[in-house]
């Protein structure tokens, strides 16, 4: 998928952000000594400040983005054409993409990544409410309270981090977590 397209598309697979946040992601959200992305609420969906952990493949997977960038970009945004806004072209990309997975691969949208992560890591046993905070859902947990959505404000950060990790190892193949998934 290219030096563009291909990290762009990695990272939101092992993120399972949204690829507007993704795609419009920023050096200054990355912070790579506390290993996460920090999206103030101003550029999430809801509009909540938002806490992604970063695997060790999505670790790489910046790190090698940011050292292809050249210095003198007049933004600091990770994936552009321009150097001034986002990415664009995200259908053409897609469509290229629908072609190296083949005829035999059933219809699908970029969002449904999510859709499987959430799948696979409750069927993983992470917890749902852990998986709506990686999601940065309004609500966490399937149907929560009034009372859970007002005052249950836990970012669940080391359990979030474990589910991306889990989540990065199952899509990647990396320490036989494969092996353990029945499928």
């Amino acid at each position: 998928m290219g030096d563009l397209w291909g990290p762009a598309l990695r990272l939101m697979l092992l993120t399972a952000q949204r690829r507007e946040e993704v795609f419009s992601l920023r050096r200054s959200e990355i912070e790579i000594e506390h290993t996460r992305i920090v999206k103030p609420g101003s550029l999430t969906k809801n509009g909540k400040a938002h806490i992604t952990h970063l695997s060790d493949a999505a670790l790489r997977e910046i790190k090698a983005l940011c050292d292809r960038l050249p210095d003198d970009q007049p933004t600091d945004l990770l994936f552009t054409t321009t150097g001034r806004t986002p990415v664009s072209g995200v259908s053409k990309a897609k469509a290229r993409l629908d072609g190296f997975l083949g005829e035999g691969f059933g219809p699908w949208r970029l969002h449904d990544i999510r859709t499987a992560f959430a799948t696979a890591m409750v069927e993983a046993g992470i917890p749902e409410t852990v998986a709506d905070r990686i999601l940065n859902h309004s609500a966490s947990g399937s149907a929560p309270s009034a009372v859970a959505r007002v005052y249950n404000q836990a970012e669940l950060l080391p359990q979030r981090a474990d589910a991306l990790n889990r989540w990065a190892d199952m899509v990647t193949g990396e320490r036989g977590f494969v092996d353990e998934v029945v499928v």
